[in-house]
């Protein structure tokens, strides 16, 4: 598995370049996906630029706007614009690329910061 996730991590740029190839060739936009899939996007953008005003990096737990909601809105929530753009192509590639995204991101997230965070505030 360490393996597997070294050699995806070398090939993170080309692998990148390769999906957003298959998103484009597979797009097939109209106008109602456009919108719907702006309207996604537009919403995701503003819960992850409000739970970013909130951050108080590596100083204390924060509780404060979409924080109160959820533990980690810029992992989940604030990954709605991926999906809008994979709903504004019609891009059932752009679907499985942001699912991926979301994957790896969520997966660092629960392997490598939330531990260093518990870490960081159990001396405290």
């Amino acid at each position: 598995m360490e393996a597997l996730a070294r050699a995806l991590a070398r090939r993170r740029v080309t692998l990148g370049f390769v999906f957003a190839i298959a998103v484009l060739y597979f797009a097939s936009p109209s106008r109602d996906s456009l919108v719907a899939g702006a309207a996604i996007g537009v919403l995701g953008e503003a819960i992850r630029i409000w739970a970013a005003g909130h951050l108080e990096k590596s100083r204390e737990v924060t509780t404060s706007g979409p924080y109160r909601f959820i533990k980690s809105p810029m992992y989940t929530i604030g990954y709605l614009h991926t999906y809008g753009l994979a709903v504004m192509l019609r891009s059932f590639p752009g679907i499985i690329a942001a699912g991926f995204s979301q994957a790896a991101i969520l997966a660092f997230f629960f392997i490598v910061e939330r531990p260093h965070f518990h870490r960081l505030h159990r001396s405290s």
